[in-house]
């Protein structure tokens, strides 16, 4: 299995394609760095603090806020991270390998799993690459103080468990269609927020037929804490938990984020390997 690993790790390194999209993410986390200067005029003079305040929560510019900017919520990095899984994950299909390689194992979901290991540690390089980057970029920021480390870190985590866990369920419904087209819309649809959007309006439908305070439901929506438990279906859905996510969130809703990711991520996982066993390999 591990060299099966290795075969599309090579496979990655030698495609032109991955260079490609490495130089976009790269290129849009640099027009995220200079969209902070059309917005904030002179973000190298004034107090960006103030700035990101109402926006991203927090009286400094600290690393959790800035990781917040420029990665969770760049809408390129699902959408360039999308377009590589969809890629790796159809390659066998798309070259016509897959009657080859799927019966290098007795059993196929061997190989699902080898590939998907190869699709994540494609993802941890990406995701610590643009890390560091992001921290380089955000340290030219005069006002960026380099404080709360322990809860950067949390929210380091977290968020790059949601972008795996995205990731497989790419990963899940290209392999199970042998399609690209698939695996190309849901990416898409949970970088825009589509479904963030119908969630909302089902939270809102939930909220109305229970007898809900529909105030606090509105309130609750827009991140408000009224302090009255409401059931939003929004809480449990993955792209949801991923974009509304901040580090200086408590210890439960953290919690909670880090078990929808997982619980998606073996789901997808689990029921690609599973499916797998039981069709035939078509190309």
């Amino acid at each position: 299995m591990f060299n099966v690993l290795r075969m599309h790790m090579y496979r990655v390194s030698r495609s032109v394609s991955t260079y490609v999209l490495a130089g976009l993410m790269i290129l849009f986390l640099f027009l995220s760095f200079g969209l902070a200067f059309l917005i904030f005029e002179d973000p190298l003079s004034i107090g960006l603090a103030d700035a990101f305040k109402d926006v991203y929560g927090g009286g400094t510019v600290s690393p959790s806020v800035m990781h917040r900017f420029f990665i969770q919520s760049n809408d390129a990095v699902i959408i360039l991270l999308t377009i590589f899984g969809v890629l790796l994950t159809h390659s066998d299909f798309s070259k016509g390998f897959a009657k080859n390689t799927y019966t290098m194992f007795e059993r196929k979901s061997k190989f699902v799993l080898a590939k998907w290991g190869a699709l994540v540690s494609c993802v941890t390089v990406t995701y610590v690459t643009l890390t560091a980057l992001g921290l380089g970029l955000s340290a030219l920021l005069r006002s960026f103080e380099p404080v709360g480390w322990d809860e950067y870190l949390k929210g380091w985590i977290v968020v790059y468990l949601c972008l795996v866990s995205m990731l497989t369920l790419v990963f899940m419904i290209t392999s199970l269609f042998k399609s690209p087209v698939g695996g190309m819309v849901i990416g898409l649809v949970l970088a825009t927020g589509v479904f963030q959007t119908l969630e909302s309006l089902l939270d809102l439908l939930i909220a109305k037929l229970s007898g809900a305070d529909m105030d606090a439901a509105l309130s609750g929506m827009m991140g408000i804490d009224t302090g009255e438990k409401i059931f939003r279906i929004s809480d449990y859905c993955l792209d949801n938990v991923y974009l509304s996510y901040k580090s200086s969130m408590g210890t439960a809703d953290t919690v909670r984020t880090i078990v929808v990711a997982l619980v998606y991520m073996a789901l997808a996982l689990g029921l690609t390997m599973l499916l797998s066993e039981k069709k035939d390999v078509r190309v």
